[in-house]
């Protein structure tokens, strides 16, 4: 017997004989083995009920159709797909907004990829490591945090083609901490910039014209990443004292103190209706917050290390996180339950980014590679 929760619509067997493929009212693709008579993995991208599955008959490739309209065509046996190499060990990964664009950050500098086509288009070489890389809400501005204090602006606005690299940016960089930048984060207007800094201290920029600092935040240890909250108001902290603290944005004093971990915060991810924070620690837990209270929701186990980055999905409903033995795990947000672990990368995977469609992921470490999760395998074979 293999047990679902929901309505199971339809089944099928891979071409080997050695999978069962099921899928149901929950947008889930499901692997069994047939010997282990368990899920071996999931497949996630339907946006609504998947109603039909077929196996193909001399590929390890299966078809799903559903209530939103698409047929998505998933490789059976992957780890992931495709797999592409990268200069120096990644650090982070960031989707574009608008164009079909991912950013890495490395030990050598960034990187920019097509996520369709899985080609690289872009390489700006550094003598410096880049810890972590965001876009602006418009895709004209790409922001990375890098050792040595230093800020890098990307910018393809506002400027004449002559000050122009061959590559069509324009880019200022400045100090905004003493020591190395962890993370960057800018408003929804983007606008302001938050960094969080090896210093102890969080920092407000307005990056309009020339960086000004508007506000400081300090800790009594390293602050190892800082968000803004979705609606802009206030400002979330991750710190290496194993607390989450939320500030007033504008005023510079805590809101709420998020005390729980037994181990660094290493990084926050905030849910796209802003209800419920999530925390990834090296305690090897992710833990979700109420953000109106000092309230923990619940706590998501099963890594074996610590957990570096963790992200919702678009709509919510799926945490996912990469861990220090490369693996990603994927929590259901509302149970807790895990719904898969993914294994691929040979490293610690430090970098994981949603697509703005929720579509697929990207993740990549100290393996010098990125992976691409659940992309469709006619753009990903293409010439």
């Amino acid at each position: 017997i293999l047990p679902h929760r929901v309505k199971l619509n339809a089944v099928t067997v891979s071409r080997d004989g050695a999978s069962i493929i099921t899928v149901t009212n929950d947008a889930v693709v499901r692997i069994w083995g047939v010997k282990q008579l368990q899920t071996k993995d999931h497949r996630l991208g339907h946006r609504g009920a998947v109603w039909s599955v077929a196996a193909a008959p001399q590929q390890p490739l299966v078809a799903s159709g559903g209530t939103d309209g698409t047929v998505r065509i998933w490789q059976i046996d992957y780890g992931s797909n495709p797999l592409r190499p990268c200069q120096g060990d990644v650090r982070a990964v960031a989707h574009a907004p608008q164009k079909p664009r991912v950013a890495v950050a490395s030990t050598q500098g960034i990187t920019i990829w097509d996520s369709v086509r899985a080609v690289r288009v872009e390489h700006h070489e550094r003598d410096y490591q880049v810890n972590d890389i965001t876009f602006s809400p418009n895709g004209e501005q790409l922001i990375a945090a890098c050792d040595h204090g230093v800020v890098e602006v990307f910018s393809r606005k506002d400027s004449s083609p002559s000050a122009r690299d061959s590559q069509g940016w324009t880019t200022k960089t400045f100090h905004a901490h003493s020591r190395r930048v962890y993370s960057v984060d800018l408003d929804s207007a983007g606008r302001y910039l938050v960094t969080a800094g090896e210093d102890k201290m969080a920092r407000i920029w307005d990056i309009t014209h020339v960086p000004q600092e508007r506000n400081v935040f300090r800790h009594t240890k390293r602050v190892l990443c800082a968000r803004f909250s979705t609606d802009d108001r206030w400002l979330y902290t991750a710190c290496e004292d194993h607390v989450v603290r939320s500030w007033d944005r504008v005023h510079g004093v805590v809101r709420w103190s998020y005390d729980g971990h037994d181990g660094p915060v290493n990084w926050l991810a905030i849910s796209p209706d802003q209800s419920t924070l999530a925390s990834a620690s090296s305690d090897k837990t992710v833990r979700l917050w109420n953000t109106e209270s000092e309230k923990s929701l619940r706590v998501l186990e099963g890594p074996s290390q610590q957990v570096w980055k963790v992200t919702f999905t678009a709509d919510g409903r799926r945490v996912l996180a990469v861990v220090g033995d490369g693996s990603v795990h994927i929590w259901d947000t509302e149970s807790g339950e895990t719904l898969s672990v993914l294994r691929g990368h040979t490293a610690a995977a430090w970098g994981i980014s949603m697509s703005p469609h929720g579509t697929s992921f990207v993740t990549g470490g100290d393996d010098q590679h990125i992976r691409l999760w659940g992309m469709r395998a006619e753009s990903l074979w293409s010439p």
